[in-house]
């Protein structure tokens, strides 16, 4: 009997020790993506639902779970992996819309502690600015006297919509705002997180991206609690040097008109109609925008309310998912 009970012990501490090893993320993976969990961390905390919304400081426990979901996908096998990771190489925005470690102020010069500032370079005399400026290692970039503005910048990382928030109630202080707005577009990764997986969609753009790339294409993966993962699908154009990863059936599907202005009709081939189906929108982003379940060969799906440009339609039907991308006029 203590024998038995002995296996049994010895059995669960190996299937703990298997657990936390699956978790694990090697070193060379975690500075392989360290800036991006950052930098999707930084793009949770914008939501003024996140419970750290308000704080200056990134929740490095957030930022350490989206390493390790990011660890997940890489350590999968299959040659949806292998596109995003060693064919492409995709990391978080190579050109993000701002800069992530830089604030412009437009000053009150009237103020003597913003005429301190100019003059010093580091600290102004007013304590709430100083805090946020100077206590937070930003140093002064630029200051133009003829636009009247300051360029500060950090070489950390941030949550500066938080910072700006704060500056932006200092008397002497006009207005805030990140750094300019870079040009230019590329690949990037989102992260979205449910109550039963942390979804991270990996994404391609080609074709003049330093105007907006003109095509792009999505790759969607799942993390689960117990750290296993899995590709989940594709979706968006295709790409340039293989095809291989488009389902078959897409031929089974007709949409038009494409382009639009308010309406666009999906008719389903003889093979799959008076089955099921559920039709999605996405933007060019991967964001879902609306979604309908219907069982007609013929449906009329009104995109009145959409915004000008690309979007994808995902049609899940008979145990195979589809995609169709249309354009709004």
């Amino acid at each position: 009997m203590k024998k038995i009970i002995l296996f049994i012990l010895i059995f669960k501490i190996s299937l703990l020790f298997s657990q936390v090893d699956t978790c694990h993320i090697d070193s060379n993976v975690r500075n392989l993506y360290y800036n991006d969990a950052i930098y999707l961390t930084y793009d949770l905390v914008q939501d003024t639902a996140y419970p750290y919304h308000d704080s200056i400081h990134l929740p490095q426990t957030q930022a350490n779970k989206i390493l390790k979901d990011m660890g997940m996908v890489y350590y999968l096998s299959g040659p949806e992996r292998d596109t995003v990771i060693s064919l492409y190489h995709i990391h978080y925005n190579h050109c993000p819309i701002y800069k992530r470690n830089e604030i412009i102020i437009m000053p009150d010069t009237n103020y003597l502690w913003v005429k301190q500032f100019i003059y010093d370079s580091i600290i102004s005399g007013n304590l709430i600015f100083d805090s946020l400026i100077a206590g937070n290692d930003f140093k002064l970039g630029d200051y133009s006297q003829y636009y009247n503005y300051i360029d500060v910048y950090t070489d950390s990382t941030y949550n500066l919509t938080s910072i700006i928030e704060k500056l932006n109630t200092i008397p002497g202080v006009i207005y805030a705002m990140e750094g300019a707005p870079l040009a230019g577009d590329g690949d990037y990764i989102k992260y979205n997180s449910t109550s039963t997986y942390e979804e991270l969609i990996y994404s391609h753009g080609w074709g003049d991206c330093p105007s907006g790339c003109t095509s792009r294409c999505f790759w969607v993966f799942h993390v689960f609690s117990d750290c296993s993962s899995s590709f989940i699908y594709r979706y968006g154009d295709n790409l340039l040097n293989t095809d291989i990863y488009y389902n078959k059936g897409k031929q089974e599907i007709n949409i038009y008109p494409n382009p639009t202005n308010n309406n666009i009709t999906l008719e389903l081939l003889k093979q799959l109609q008076s089955k099921e189906s559920t039709i999605s929108i996405y933007n060019i982003q991967g964001q879902l925008l609306s979604r309908i379940t219907t069982q007609q060969a013929i449906t009329d799906i009104n995109v009145s309310n959409l915004s000008k440009g690309v979007y994808f339609l995902k049609i899940e039907i008979a145990n195979e998912v589809m995609f169709k991308k249309f354009a709004k006029e």
